[in-house]
């Protein structure tokens, strides 16, 4: 199903198969940390921070691009999740999401160079060698049963 903005409701981000939103974001702030004891919006574990698309046109077309999805334009509700980042959230250095979108980023190779050299004849072809196998092993039991070609032709 295309990505309506009729069909979805408060932030949430919008890589596919992410599921994450403010009321999760919420739900777990709200909840105890076992390690420190106390609220998880106080110490910070296991919380994640949803980023909005950014005003700058060109990071914008760019994050847009790697979300992927079919006739997708972000609204003032579409975020990104911080799970999505390198460094764990937006950064100077990292400022695209690039982890777990959700796709398997295709990898383009180029051409492959054809090298030509002295390397010899080419390989024997798999169906020629076995075929040549099989009738060594045909001679062979023909020879263990004393059945000779001549006898074969005979017969």
């Amino acid at each position: 199903m295309p990505y309506s903005a009729r069909t979805s409701t408060g932030q949430h981000c919008v890589v596919v198969g992410c599921g994450n939103n403010q009321r999760k974001r919420k739900n777990i702030a709200d909840s105890t940390c076992a390690k420190h004891a106390v609220s998880r919006s106080q110490c910070g574990c296991d919380m994640f921070m949803l980023h909005r698309f950014l005003v700058d046109p060109e990071l914008n077309r760019q994050w847009t691009s790697l979300v992927n999805r079919k006739d997708f334009a972000p609204t003032t509700n579409s975020r990104v999740c911080s799970l999505h980042f390198v460094d764990g959230k937006r950064t100077e250095q990292n400022p695209l999401p690039m982890l777990n979108l959700g796709y398997e980023r295709k990898v383009i190779h180029g051409r492959r160079c054809l090298m030509r050299d002295d390397r010899g004849p080419p390989p024997v072809k798999r169906k020629v060698r076995l075929l040549s196998l099989y009738m060594e092993m045909l001679e062979l039991t023909l020879h263990l049963m004393g059945i000779t070609r001549c006898t074969r032709k005979n017969n």
